[in-house]
């Protein structure tokens, strides 16, 4: 990596960085609070549900629509997947079980506590 080596170079750095605060201030100025924090929600339920196996996360996201258009029973996800639906249950059931453990449920814990 290099490092800036003149003074031309921190101000053309430190003016770029103002020009990021400045568009990220008035983007959240623009943005109503309840949809800044929908979309702060969001990215944190998808970099906990990245956490999970690919299948957990696949699983739990199909049966409470999060990022999908509809969401769908354990029967229909066990025919998209080719499972039966005792072991989508089971993989639900555990992956669950997963998202309630403290190392992950704490990121999502403010958004709990805060919900009307």
């Amino acid at each position: 990596m290099q490092y800036p080596t003149c003074a031309t170079d921190i101000d053309r750095i430190a003016i770029a960085y103002e020009e990021v605060l400045r568009l990220e201030t008035s983007i959240q100025t623009l943005m109503p609070d309840a949809v800044y924090d929908d979309l702060e929600l969001s990215a944190v339920l998808a970099r906990t549900l990245r956490t999970l196996d690919p299948i957990e996360e696949r699983i739990l996201r199909m049966i409470h629509g999060i990022g999908l258009r509809t969401e769908f029973t354990f029967g229909e996800i066990a025919v998209i997947l080719g499972l039966s639906v005792e072991e989508v249950k089971m993989i639900t059931k555990r992956a669950t079980r997963k998202m309630l453990h403290p190392s992950r449920s704490r990121r999502l814990r403010d958004w709990i506590r805060t919900s009307p």
